[in-house]
């Protein structure tokens, strides 16, 4: 890639739509392994939402005790907070 990048700074006839393909290719390669990992849940929706919800209310807990150190840090400390979990 560093030899493309002189060429083209150069100006060493190479035009933008080899730089393009180059790009393109290096994309690729990078999210190979990204669609590997995601092939394997296509047609799992069952699956796919069963995970997105546990993340979901570990995302919950997690933010819920942030906001509650910040409200005790703030003073701003009135009644408990609470999320109903289903």
């Amino acid at each position: 890639m560093k030899e493309l990048e002189e060429r083209y700074a150069k100006g060493d006839n190479i035009g933008d739509g080899h730089v393009k393909l180059e790009v393109a290719a290096a994309i690729n390669e990078l999210l190979a392994p990204m669609r590997e990992r995601r092939a394997k849940y296509e047609g799992r929706d069952d699956l796919v939402l069963e995970i997105l919800k546990a993340g979901c209310e570990r995302a919950n807990k997690l933010a819920e005790a942030t906001l509650e150190r910040v409200k005790h840090h703030a003073n701003l400390v009135c009644w408990p907070r609470t999320l109903g979990y289903r």
